[in-house]
C-alpha cells in the first residue's frame, strides 16, 4: 500500500468550469493518485476505451481546471438554443465549449515531490487554457523574471506553466496498458473537436529531478493542446529544498 492519501479520481488547480483570475500551485508529496491499471478493474467497467470517463478523468493531475462543460446563449433571441446562428452574415454557436471555462488566468505550478501518479501529469488543465482570456486580450505575454513596468497589472502579460517531478508517474502495468506515464507541460485538449482554442498554454517549463521516476515521455507541449510560444524541457537537475 502507497503512504499517504489516495484520491480515485483526479486534482485540479483550478476549478471544474470556474476560472481563476491569477495563480494556482499544486503539490504532492505523497500518496496515490488514481488506480493502477489491472485486468480486474478493467473487467468491471461497462466499456474497454481507455479514454471512456471512467478512465480518462482518472488519475491525473492537472495545473488547471477541467471546463468539461459547453455554454448556452441565445444569440438571436429566438429562446431557442440551436448548434449555430447566423447574423448579419456572421456565424454564431450558441452552444459549444466555453474558451474560460476551467482556465487559469496567469501561472500554474505543478509539484510532483512524491507519491504515484497512475496516470498523466499537465501543466496546464483537462479542457480549460492557462493564459489570458480570449476576449479583448492579446497573446502577449512573458516569462517569470522578465521586466516590464507594471507588469503586475499589464493585460495579458503574463502566463507560465511550471512542472517539476521528483515522484513516480504512472507504473510499468500501466504504461503497458497505454493508460498513463506521461508529463506534459500544456494541457490535455480533446482530439473529437476541430478547435482546440479552449485547451491552450502560452509557455510551459518542465524539469524532471534527479531520482524522479516516469514511465512514459516527457512533453515541454500538450497532449492535444497548444503551446502558444516556447517551452523549457530540463532532464537530471538535483532538486533544490527552499523553505
Amino acid at each position: 500500500k502507497v503512504a499517504g492519501p489516495t484520491i480515485y479520481a483526479s486534482v485540479y488547480g483550478g476549478g471544474q468550469d470556474g476560472h481563476v483570475r491569477r495563480d494556482t500551485h499544486v503539490t504532492v508529496v505523497s500518496g496515490e493518485i488514481g488506480l493502477a491499471y489491472n485486468s480486474t478493474n478493467h473487467s468491471k467497467l461497462k466499456t474497454s476505451n481507455l479514454d471512456d470517463d471512467q478512465w480518462l478523468h482518472r488519475g491525473n493531475v492537472y495545473g488547471a481546471g477541467s471546463g468539461i462543460s459547453k455554454y448556452e446563449f441565445d444569440f438571436d433571441n429566438n429562446k431557442i438554443i440551436s448548434g449555430s446562428v447566423t447574423i448579419d452574415g456572421k456565424d454564431y454557436a450558441e452552444t459549444d465549449f466555453s474558451t474560460s471555462a476551467g482556465s487559469v488566468t496567469r501561472f500554474t505550478k505543478v509539484d510532483i515531490l512524491g507519491g504515484t501518479i497512475h496516470r498523466n501529469v499537465y501543466g496546464g488543465g483537462s479542457l480549460a487554457s492557462v493564459g489570458p482570456l480570449k476576449i479583448s486580450q492579446t497573446y502577449d505575454p512573458y516569462k517569470k523574471g522578465d521586466e516590464l513596468v507594471n507588469a503586475e497589472h499589464s493585460v495579458g502579460k503574463q502566463s507560465f506553466c511550471e512542472v517539476n517531478i521528483s515522484g513516480t508517474v504512472g507504473s510499468p502495468v500501466d504504461y503497458k496498458a497505454h493508460y498513463g506515464g506521461e508529463v506534459y507541460g500544456a494541457s490535455r485538449g480533446l482530439t473529437t473537436l476541430d478547435e482546440n482554442s479552449y485547451s491552450n498554454c502560452v509557455w510551459t517549463k518542465v524539469v524532471v529531478w534527479d531520482g524522479a521516476k516516469i514511465m512514459g515521455n516527457v512533453f515541454g507541449g500538450g497532449d492535444n493542446g497548444m503551446v502558444k510560444k516556447d517551452t523549457d524541457v530540463r532532464i537530471g537537475e538535483i532538486p533544490v529544498v527552499t523553505p
